[in-house]
C-alpha cells in the first residue's frame, strides 16, 4: 500500500482524510448490509435474536471488515488529486476472494479506483473477529452466595456494574452514577472480565474488599483476573445451543461470513442472557463504546422481549463523528448525556439508542479542589513565578489517528519555545495517555529543560483522570482537534481554545467561534494569546465560552451522575412493582421528567424500523 498519514493528508474538503475514511467506510458496510439481510442464513439469524439491533450488529462488523480497503481507496485518491505519482499495481485496491469480497465489490463507489478480489499474493492479514467464537465455559458456577443472593431470594431486581473505569472518586469511575442516587448497594452487582486497565494486573485486593465492605455484591467472570482469587467466579452456559450449522452455508462464502458472525453473536448473548437470568439482572451499566460485546449484551434483554432489561451507558466525550454513520458506537437501550445539544449528534438509525436521558456532565471533577482546598498545578507555577499559566492536552497521533504526529510536535514545539523565552509562562501538560508525549521524540529536550527549570509540570498518571487536574486555576486550557479535555477544563471554569489541527470547518463551533474559542492556524492562536497575555481587552472573546456552557452541560452543577443514578433507581422500582421493559421506562421517564424537564427525555424515532 501507498505511505499515508491520514492526519495530515486533506480531503477535499480540507478536513483529514481520516474522516473521509469513516465515513465512506460507513456508507460501502450499510450498502452490503442491506444485500445480506436478504439471504437465508441472516433471515434465520434475525428470527433467532429477535433484536432491532441486529442490522447495526452486522453494520458495525462490517465496516471493521472494509476500513483497509477503503482506507486504501481514499489514499489513491488523495494522491491522484495532489499529482502524486501512483505506481501502476498500486492503482488497484485488492480485497481476499473470500467471505463478503463478492458483495464488497458489488458495492464498491469508488469510481475511479477499481476492486479487485484475488486468490493468490493477498497478505493473509486476518479480518477482525470482534467476538470470541467460544465463550470457554468449566468455572465452577456460584449462584447463591455473596451479599447479592439476599435480593435475588427475595425476587429483587440487580443493576450489574461493569469493573472497567475502576472506582476512584478523584476520577473518572464505573460508580459515578451511585452517590446520591438512592440505589442500596445490595442491589448493585458489579462484575469484573478483565484485568486492571490502569496497569494490566489483576484487580488489586484492596479494591475488593472495599466495595465489599460498602456492601455491593461482587463477581469474577474469569479465573485470575482478581488478585488472591478473593473474588466468587460465575460460569457461563455449557455447549453451544441454537446456532447455524455453518456446513449448511459452505458453498456460499458471503452466506457462510453471515452464518459466522452470527453463531458468534448468538453464543455471546445466549452467555449474557444466562448471566442475566442467574443474578435477576434488569439493567447492566457499562461505560464501554465501540464494542461488538455491547452488542450481544443488549440483544440478550432483546431476546426475551418485554420480559427483558436495559443496557445502559453514558455519553464519554464531546466530540461525535460530524456525519450521521456512527454505527453502533453506543447500542445501548439508555443513554445518558451531558446536553440536549449532544443529543442531536445521535442519528436513531445507526445507533439503535431507545431513549436518551439528558443528566448533565456526570462527574464531580471538582469535588478533591473542593474538599482539599489544594490550588493545583497552576498555584504551585504561580508560586514559582509565572503569570500567565496555560494547561495543554494533546491525543493520539499516528497515521491513522485524525492527528498527524508532525503536527502534534509542532503544537509542544511552539508551545515550549514560548515558554522557554518567556519566564513569566508557566505550562502544565496532560497527556491522553502517557505514551502520546513519550512518543515525540523531537520534543523530550526542552520539555525536559522547561521541567528542569520550574516552568513546566507534567501531570503522572494520566489514564482517568479529570482535565481540570491540570486546567483548575490555569488562564486557559488549549487542546488538540476537537477536544473533549477542553470542554471539561470549560465546564470547571477555564478559558479554553480548540486548536483543530484536523480542519473539521463543517463542526458547529466555527459557525459561532471561530478564531475565538477554535481555531485551525497555529501562529494565528499564539499570536491571540501572546496579545492576551498583554493586555486582555485586546481579545475580549478568546477562550470565552459565555452564554454557550448550557449547550454542554445542561445543568452545570456536577450532578450529572446523581441524575443518571435516581433514573436507574426510577427504573428499578417499576421493575420490582412488576411492570415490563416499556412500562419500566414509561414510569422511569414520567418521574425523571415531572422533575427535571420534558425536554431532558428523548424519544429516538427510527426511520427504518
Amino acid at each position: 500500500m501507498l505511505d499515508y498519514d491520514l492526519g495530515g493528508m486533506r480531503s477535499e474538503d480540507g478536513s483529514s482524510l481520516r474522516y473521509e475514511v469513516e465515513r465512506r467506510s460507513s456508507d460501502l458496510a450499510i450498502n452490503i448490509s442491506r444485500s445480506l439481510e436478504s439471504t437465508r442464513a441472516y433471515k434465520q439469524i434475525s428470527a433467532k435474536v429477535k433484536s432491532g439491533k441486529l442490522p447495526l450488529y452486522f453494520q458495525h462488523l462490517l465496516k471493521r471488515e472494509v476500513y483497509r480497503y477503503v482506507r486504501e481507496a481514499c489514499v489513491i485518491m488523495w494522491y491522484k488529486r495532489n499529482s502524486k505519482e501512483v505506481p501502476d499495481p498500486e492503482l488497484t485496491v485488492k480485497i481476499p476472494c473470500r467471505g463478503i469480497s463478492g458483495m464488497l465489490a458489488a458495492c464498491w463507489d469508488f469510481a475511479d479506483v477499481p476492486v479487485e478480489a484475488v486468490r493468490k499474493g493477498f497478505d493473509g492479514q486476518p479480518t477482525f473477529d470482534m467476538i470470541k467464537k467460544r465463550i470457554k465455559s468449566g468455572f465452577r458456577a456460584m449462584r447463591a452466595a455473596g451479599p447479592y443472593a439476599h435480593a435475588r431470594k427475595n425476587g429483587k431486581y440487580l443493576i450489574a456494574c461493569h469493573y472497567a473505569e475502576g472506582f476512584d472518586p478523584y476520577k473518572r469511575n464505573d460508580l459515578n452514577w451511585f452517590e446520591g442516587s438512592g440505589v442500596s448497594p445490595e442491589r448493585v452487582l458489579i462484575y469484573f472480565d478483565n484485568p486492571d486497565n490502569n496497569d494490566g494486573k489483576p484487580v488489586r485486593k484492596e479494591v475488593i474488599e472495599g466495595l465489599r465492605d460498602a456492601g455491593f455484591g461482587l463477581i469474577a467472570l474469569k479465573e485470575g483476573i482478581i488478585e488472591g482469587g478473593d473474588c466468587e467466579v460465575w460460569a457461563g452456559p455449557r455447549g453451544e445451543k441454537d446456532v447455524l450449522q455453518e456446513s449448511e452455508y459452505a458453498d456460499d462464502p458471503a452466506e457462510k461470513w453471515v452464518c459466522e458472525k452470527g453463531n458468534e453473536l448468538i453464543r455471546s448473548a445466549g452467555y449474557w442472557r444466562a448471566f442475566y437470568r442467574d443474578f435477576n439482572i434488569r439493567i447492566n451499566y457499562i461505560p464501554e463504546e465501540g464494542m461488538a460485546k455491547s452488542f450481544a449484551q443488549a440483544i440478550a434483554f432483546d431476546m426475551d422481549g418485554e420480559a427483558g432489561g436495559l443496557l445502559a451507558g453514558k455519553q464519554r466525550s464531546e466530540a461525535f463523528l460530524p456525519y450521521r454513520y456512527y454505527l453502533g458506537h453506543h447500542p445501548k437501550h439508555i443513554f445518558f448525556m451531558w446536553s440536549g445539544r449532544a443529543a442531536k449528534r445521535v442519528n436513531p438509525d445507526c445507533e439503535r439508542i431507545d431513549r436518551i436521558v439528558v443528566s448533565g456532565y456526570p462527574y464531580d471533577a471538582l469535588k478533591r479542589h473542593r474538599s482539599s482546598g489544594e490550588k493545583g498545578p497552576a498555584g504551585e507555577l504561580r508560586s514559582a513565578g509565572a503569570t500567565f499559566v496555560i494547561a495543554l492536552f494533546d491525543n493520539m497521533h499516528g497515521r491513522d489517528y485524525y492527528n498527524s504526529t508532525v503536527e502534534i510536535q509542532d503544537f509542544y514545539t511552539v508551545f515550549f519555545k514560548w515558554a522557554m523565552q518567556d519566564k513569566k509562562v508557566g505550562l502544565i501538560l496532560k497527556s491522553k495517555k502517557s505514551l502520546v508525549i513519550e512518543s515525540l521524540p523531537g520534543v523530550q529536550p526542552l520539555l525536559n529543560a522547561l521541567i528542569a527549570s520550574g516552568r513546566c509540570i507534567k501531570l503522572d498518571d494520566e489514564l482517568g483522570r479529570y482535565p481540570s487536574d491540570a486546567s483548575y486555576g490555569a488562564d486557559f486550557a488549549i487542546g488538540t482537534g476537537i477536544s473533549t479535555a477542553v470542554v471539561e477544563s470549560v465546564l470547571a471554569g477555564c478559558k479554553g481554545i480548540h486548536y483543530d489541527l484536523t480542519r473539521l470547518k463543517s463542526y458547529e463551533y466555527y459557525d459561532w467561534g471561530s478564531d475565538r474559542i477554535i481555531f485551525n492556524d497555529l501562529e494565528k492562536m499564539t499570536g491571540a494569546l501572546k496579545r492576551y497575555m498583554l493586555d486582555p481587552k485586546s481579545e475580549p472573546g478568546l477562550g470565552d465560552w459565555t452564554g454557550h456552557i448550557e449547550d454542554l452541560d445542561t445543568f452545570h452543577d456536577w450532578k450529572g451522575g446523581a441524575r443518571m443514578g435516581s433514573y436507574m433507581k426510577y427504573l428499578l422500582e417499576s421493575f420490582d412493582s412488576g411492570k415490563d421493559r416499556n412500562g419500566a421506562i414509561g414510569e422511569a421517564d414520567k418521574k425523571y421528567s415531572g422533575i427535571w424537564g420534558a425536554d431532558k427525555i428523548i424519544k429516538m424515532e427510527r426511520s427504518n424500523g
